[in-house]
């Protein structure tokens, strides 16, 4: 039993200049082709190689006081649990709303699954830009509610129903 190209298979050859053989899956065999007199093209099928998500999100953040700007050495990137978000960010257990009460005004929500920002790790920390600041407590927020998981030894359970009011009041 030989290992051979999907192509070289199709052409009835052995071999494809300067390129590694892909390895195909013949009648649920492991990833191998018996011959070419036993090949049907429509069994044929590319061996699926699925990516995991990741882990973490590294999300940039201001270090300390972010009245400081952007010195040097007041940048940092959070680490926090991987999460499919909703723009806001909004996740399982953390949800962003940024309302600026002064104003009567809900700002646009950023959305950290866009590729642009994931490539990038988040937006750039900004003392003017309110999706920064949604970043950045979200981030913080994680990151809290993962120290006190780890330090309780266990998951954090959130009471998801409104309670009862007392009747005695």
């Amino acid at each position: 039993m030989a290992i051979k190209s999907l192509a070289s298979v199709k052409a009835g050859n052995g071999n494809i200049s300067g390129r590694a053989p892909l390895k195909v899956s013949y009648n649920g065999s492991a990833n191998e082709v018996i011959d070419d007199s036993q090949t049907n093209e429509t069994s044929l099928c590319l061996e699926s190689t699925e990516i995991p998500l990741p882990v973490t999100r590294p999300l940039k953040t201001f270090a300390f006081d972010p009245s400081l700007g952007r010195y040097l050495g007041n940048q940092m990137t959070m680490e926090v649990k991987y999460e499919k978000l909703l723009p806001g960010p909004i996740g399982k257990r953390i949800a962003v709303i940024d309302y600026d009460g002064a104003n009567h005004v809900f700002y646009k929500p950023v959305d950290l699954d866009n590729p642009s920002l994931l490539i990038r790790g988040g937006l750039d920390p900004s003392e003017s830009d309110p999706r920064f600041h949604q970043q950045m407590v979200y981030a913080v927020v994680s990151e809290t509610i993962q120290h006190f998981e780890v330090a309780l030894g266990r998951r954090i359970r959130w009471r998801t129903g409104h309670r009862d009011r007392c009747q005695g009041q």
